[in-house]
């Protein structure tokens, strides 16, 4: 079969039909391109070598997951891509410094 004929195919369309409807849910999208989290982080890594003095970003720990996620989903002007990004980012925040004060009241 054709690439042409098999788009047109029935089952094609419903396989398509299906992730359009997917991709209208996702309302907190990155910003990441082709790149994707792996440059990223190896971005995030690097700029936190250079801000300790550090001569290599390999000496670095890794960021954070939710410091990976807000940093994608955040433009170059500091704004999230959307209202629900921010929401989720705040809680985020919210929840890691909720469990930094339970560890610290825990173990004082």
């Amino acid at each position: 079969m054709h690439f042409r004929a098999s788009r047109l195919d029935d089952s094609w369309k419903a396989i398509r039909r299906a992730a359009q409807e997917r991709q209208l849910k996702n309302d907190a999208p990155h910003l990441l391109s082709r790149w994707g989290y792996a440059l990223l982080e190896e971005r995030m890594k690097k700029a936190r070598a250079d801000a300790s003095g550090l001569e290599s970003a390999d000496l670095v720990d890794p960021p954070p997951r939710y410091e990976l996620w807000k940093a994608a989903r955040t433009r170059s002007d500091g704004q999230m891509t959307s209202q629900s990004a921010r929401v989720i980012a705040e809680r985020i925040v919210s929840q890691i410094i909720h469990t930094i004060y339970q560890f610290e009241v825990i173990y004082a």
